[in-house]
């Protein structure tokens, strides 16, 4: 089974500082009618707490909230 990784651009910073990069960036923030449909097929969404409620009604994958905001708050968050 493949996993389908959306994440917003700030959680593929993070990412990126840990060398992966099989995933596509989204915008869960403010989505369109398009996206909206793009993350319905995904399995995984990473993105900042607090953003959760926003994508509930329409993603039914697996969802994984970074508390963190920058790199160096991530140290605290592991």
């Amino acid at each position: 089974m493949s996993i389908n990784i959306f994440v917003s651009p700030l959680c593929a910073k993070v990412l990126d500082f840990f060398d992966i990069n099989n995933y596509s960036i989204i915008n869960p923030y403010n989505l369109s009618y398009d996206n909206k449909k793009l993350i319905h097929g995904s399995n995984l969404l990473i993105l900042i707490r607090g953003y959760k409620k926003r994508v509930l009604p329409f993603f039914f994958g697996e969802i994984i909230e970074f508390r963190t905001t920058t790199i160096d708050d991530l140290r605290y968050d592991i």
